[in-house]
């Protein structure tokens, strides 16, 4: 609604006291395993290598290998970001992980294809969602980082 002078109006809902006490509940209520590792997860590993590039146009191919009791976890989606000095990365791409355990992302254009000055990039990291399922088997939270240069 718009007042005579043309600026909006608005009313105010009322606020009951059930509604803050159910508010209140939920947030109590809310399940541990959504982050990090809780009752209703398995523990995983993630293993990342060093990476060491020829030249700043030298494709890379990063890896990450996911495991659970050490048997390796196939089919699990693998985030793969890039670590700045001094600062967080960004997100590069996806892998997905095969009959090893192990996921890869091939960058086509090497260090220079990301999205900062190759010289400020000094790693990567790989991590593992815990709101993804594997084969009806919630796996917890994990990273791993390791050197890029």
């Amino acid at each position: 609604m718009l007042t005579s002078r043309g600026r909006a109006r608005f009313r105010r809902a009322p606020v009951s006291f059930g509604s803050v006490l159910l508010v209140s509940a939920l947030a109590v209520v809310a399940p541990a395993g959504l982050s990090g590792c809780g009752p209703d997860c398995t523990e995983a590993e993630l293993r990342v290598p060093p990476v060491a590039a020829e030249s700043p146009q030298t494709p890379l191919t990063l890896r990450g290998t996911l495991t659970s009791d050490g048997a390796p976890v196939s089919g699990a989606r693998l985030a793969f970001y890039s670590v700045r000095a001094g600062g967080k990365g960004s997100l590069i791409g996806y892998g997905t992980t095969d009959g090893s355990g192990t996921g890869e992302l091939v960058v086509g254009g090497g260090l220079a294809a990301l999205p900062y000055p190759p010289e400020s990039v000094t790693g990567y990291e790989v991590t593992f969602d815990v709101l993804d399922t594997v084969d009806g088997v919630r796996y917890c939270e994990t990273r791993a980082t390791a050197a890029l240069s």
